[in-house]
């Protein structure tokens, strides 16, 4: 007997779907705090004098910041979330931090449905569903980029 794929047209369709953007505001106090509360006491995240005198010139953002925060907005297939098996699995992820963000940027995230591929597990018949987020400071500047995967089944 063979089992119907869990690719759907519609789920087809999807792929490439990207979210709307949503823009996060960076200032000294959002930087200072998210520092403080992940326990990262480097000054280039809270110490002005010490952050001017780094080769960064003023403090930015730690790069685990876009860890904590690489899922702002709406997922890219929450239309077809109905349509995907019930149960998740994180599945990995990478993470390009390209530029520096500072206090004062404007963050534009997006969220972007990559790839749907179907496996065949002990459990049965799994959706791997493949992401990626691109942030953007006000300058168009691909600031960070995020690769991650869900496994449903």
């Amino acid at each position: 007997m063979t089992q119907e794929s869990l690719i759907t047209e519609q789920l087809r369709q999807a792929v490439g779907r990207e979210s709307a953007p949503v823009v996060v505001e960076i200032n000294k106090t959002f930087i200072k705090r998210f520092a403080e509360g992940v326990g990262d006491p480097n000054p280039l995240f809270g110490d002005e004098e010490t952050a001017r005198g780094s080769r960064f010139g003023g403090v930015v953002a730690p790069p685990s910041l876009f860890c904590a925060a690489f899922l702002i907005g709406e997922l890219p297939f929450a239309p077809i979330e109905t349509l995907l098996p019930p149960r998740a699995l994180d599945g990995g992820g990478e993470w390009e931090i390209l530029r520096p963000v500072r206090a004062g940027d404007t963050i534009t995230v997006v969220n972007k449905l990559t790839d749907l591929s179907e496996r065949q597990s002990r459990i049965g018949p799994m959706l791997v569903v493949s992401m990626e987020s691109t942030w953007q400071n006000q300058r168009q500047e691909v600031v960070a980029k995020a690769r991650f995967t869900i496994i449903r089944y």
